[in-house]
C-alpha cells in the first residue's frame, strides 16, 4: 500500500467509521497503526485496526496468495462489510 492509499484509508475511516458518523452495522475504528517499511520507498506493509471489542492486523508480508488483492482493497472490503456478515 502506498502512503497516498494510507491517507485515503484514514480519510475513509474518519468519514464513515468513527463513533459519531457510521452506518448502522458497520465497524467503528478507534485506532489505526500503520507499519511502514522505509527500505521499500516508504511502502505500508501492515495496518493494525482496533475497534470496540475487536482488533485485526492486515499484513501484506503474511498474506501471499495466488491472486492477492491489494492491502488497501482488503482493508476497505473489511471495513465496508457489516459486522453481521463476518
Amino acid at each position: 500500500m502506498t502512503i497516498n492509499e494510507l491517507v485515503e484509508l484514514i480519510r475513509h475511516i474518519e468519514e464513515e467509521h468513527n463513533f459519531f458518523n457510521r452506518k448502522p452495522g458497520r465497524r467503528v475504528v478507534k485506532r489505526i497503526t500503520p507499519r511502514i517499511d522505509t527500505r521499500r520507498a516508504g511502502m505500508v506493509v501492515a495496518v493494525e485496526l482496533q475497534g470496540y471489542g475487536w482488533e485485526t492486523v492486515f499484513d501484506s508480508r503474511k498474506s501471499r496468495q495466488d491472486a492477492p488483492s491489494s492491502l488497501f482493497d482488503t482493508i476497505m472490503t473489511f471495513l465496508d462489510t457489516s459486522e453481521e456478515e463476518n
